[in-house]
């Protein structure tokens, strides 16, 4: 079975542990470690608490640290 887009994308930010940064529509952004996800939603580690998200309110995910590649050059040698 192949993985879309959005799944590779967040199972290798999972993956990696590093800090994620999740938009909402509201404007609000929380940053924390991506634990789990599944269609709908996307549990999140964030100040220790987990917290649940639905899709339908992010805009955007991306990595904190900006050297994070997920889909361009460099990410097969951070996955080392």
């Amino acid at each position: 079975m192949e993985m879309n887009v959005q799944d590779v994308f967040l199972n290798r930010m999972r993956r990696s542990g590093q800090t994620t940064i999740v938009r909402l529509i509201d404007g609000t952004e929380c940053g924390g470690m991506l634990v789990v996800f599944d269609p709908q939603t996307i549990v999140m580690l964030v100040d220790g608490t987990e917290t649940l998200i639905f899709k339908q309110n992010v805009i955007s995910i991306a990595p904190l640290n900006p050297d994070v590649r997920v889909f361009t050059e460099g990410a097969a040698r951070q996955e080392g």
